[in-house]
């Protein structure tokens, strides 16, 4: 079996300082329309992944759920976890290689730097930082295993971005 990883960055949130803490930060709305477009955009160009794994922080769980929506992702397919807010590029590999080997294919909604380090450390990738609401899809070989994950071992298939909001004065 092929297995294969949607890494997503959260989609735009509101800015430090505009509720008690980072982790509580929402989304915005124009966070609301990037996510929604997006999740849509690769609903429609790849299949559902069989486990979505998000941050627990506010406006990950609300970017997590427009994809798991667009996607027609049961509840108990998705799974928060502490361990990717604020995660080395070791912390989620370690956490990646933990996924039982029945699942195909892992969606990832987290943050930067550590979710943009985890695409470049796993593939060759075309971007540099992933912006908000990015999407960057890996692939690893045939045969391979969740726990056999090494830099270097995966293969980049998408990259989405979203296009540019145009805001009305």
């Amino acid at each position: 079996m092929m297995r294969t990883l949607t890494l997503i960055r959260h989609a735009e949130a509101a800015p430090a300082g505009a509720v008690n803490g980072d982790f509580d930060r929402p989304l915005t709305a124009s966070g609301q329309i990037q996510a929604a477009r997006l999740a849509v955009q690769l609903a429609r160009a790849v299949p559902a992944p069989d486990l979505l794994i998000s941050s627990p922080a506010a406006r990950a769980q609300a970017t997590a759920q427009v994809f798991a929506q667009a996607w027609n992702i049961a509840s108990d397919k998705i799974i928060q976890q502490s361990a990717i807010y604020e995660a080395s590029v070791t912390t989620l590999l370690y956490l990646l290689q933990g996924i039982d080997h029945s699942i195909g294919h892992v969606a990832l909604v987290g943050h930067n730097p550590g979710i943009s380090e985890l695409a470049h450390a796993l593939a060759r990738c075309s971007f540099g930082a992933l912006p908000t609401c990015g999407v960057v899809r890996i692939g690893f070989a045939d045969n391979s295993a969740w726990a056999d994950l090494t830099p270097a071992c995966g293969q980049q298939t998408h990259y989405l971005q979203p296009p540019p909001l145009t805001r009305e004065f």
